[in-house]
């Protein structure tokens, strides 16, 4: 693997008028973005002018200052990343983000939210969600992100005090949000996560797994629903989708990473594992996937049986046979519910191909002219 040096891949902008060349070249090792090119890009403060020389130069106001906080966000610059969404949140509450399709206000707040969280501050996260719940009292259009508000909110209450009645409380005003049905054929995942995770304090964890139930729908579902819920709380997503595909590509590793190192919303470093399992998969970088999937699965929480299933069939596509069987097994020891989805896959020869699911990964910028 290689590994893309951080200064050149940020400079790129400003110099590809006079090295098309080079560019090119530098397209085809972006597909090659490893954990010590992410660790350079986070430690070289030089990258930081060369963003903003390029944020000076961008049309889009709104959409500079969220890849602003974003970069802000994976350099570990939490105050400096709040700061600048809620200036534009001030600014320009009331204007459209193009990339996500939301009011500023809100989107701009959801990110607020994820960013407090993951760095510890649950009082500014708290005040964040709640305005969202506030707007979406009035604007059904907002029930979705209500329900992932008290979700987040839920998990900032027990996390933080380890009191369970102010976690079920919320949990239980999420569930009472009646949301459209999934689409026909699709799994609400969403809802079976709002059970387990009331389960698991009503229960704990051991008596929570055993009412998991697995297919092969849901499972192509989770990651969907993984790709989704990490674009919408900032995690993967791309602010800016026409910036050049070296930037694009490491900030949304980066921030994957970011969300795995996290130890204060399990919820986003489940998802961030299963996501970048499923991405690594796609790059057939199969031994980091492998890396991903048996994390997720030796952990605890509501996507750890899916990551079981994945480590499996990757642990096949490998030639290990005798490991993805043993995977199996003790997919079925652990959860009873997934034990007839661990039998029709080990008995095929490629089981489930993953998920056909929108990628977030960046796709390259058209050539300048």
């Amino acid at each position: 693997m290689v590994a893309v040096p951080a200064m050149r891949i940020l400079a790129l902008e400003n110099e590809r008028q006079a090295h098309l060349d080079g560019i090119a070249a530098d397209r085809k090792l972006l597909g090659a973005v490893t954990s010590s090119a992410i660790a350079s890009f986070r430690a070289m403060a030089e990258c930081r002018e060369g963003v903003t020389k390029m944020l000076e130069e961008y049309s889009d106001q709104v959409a500079s200052r969220f890849i602003a906080a974003k970069v802000a966000w994976v350099f570990g610059r939490p105050s400096e990343a709040i700061g600048t969404l809620e200036d534009l949140i001030t600014n320009k509450g009331g204007a459209m983000s193009r990339q996500f399709q939301l009011p500023v206000t809100i989107e701009g707040n959801f990110w607020v939210g994820t960013i407090s969280r993951h760095f510890g501050d649950a009082n500014r996260a708290r005040t964040a969600y709640s305005e969202i719940v506030r707007r979406a009292e009035s604007d059904q259009e907002l029930r979705g992100l209500a329900v992932l508000c008290y979700l987040y909110q839920a998990e900032i209450e027990y996390q933080a005090s380890g009191n369970k009645e102010p976690a079920l409380a919320l949990l239980g005003k999420a569930k009472s949000i009646e949301e459209p049905p999934a689409p026909r054929g699709r799994y609400n995942v969403l809802s079976d996560l709002l059970d387990y995770q009331t389960r698991s304090l009503v229960s704990g964890v051991e008596g929570a797994r055993l009412t998991l139930k697995g297919n092969g729908l849901k499972t192509e579902d989770c990651v969907l629903f993984a790709v989704a819920l990490l674009e919408a709380d900032g995690v993967s997503a791309e602010p800016a989708p026409d910036f050049y595909i070296g930037e694009r590509q490491l900030l949304l590793d980066a921030s994957l990473e970011s969300a795995i190192e996290c130890r204060t919303s399990p919820i986003d470093r489940s998802l961030a594992q299963l996501v970048l399992g499923w991405l690594c998969e796609r790059r057939e970088d199969s031994p980091r996937a492998e890396k991903y999937y048996g994390d997720l699965f030796a952990g605890d929480s509501f996507f750890a049986p899916e990551g079981g299933i994945h480590l499996a069939r990757v642990q096949r596509k490998q030639g290990k046979a005798a490991d993805a069987a043993r995977t199996f097994a003790k997919v079925k020891e652990l959860f009873p519910g997934y034990a007839n989805l661990a039998d029709e896959l080990s008995r095929q020869s490629t089981g489930i191909q993953g998920a056909q699911a929108p990628t977030p990964e960046p796709s390259p910028a058209p050539p300048t002219p």
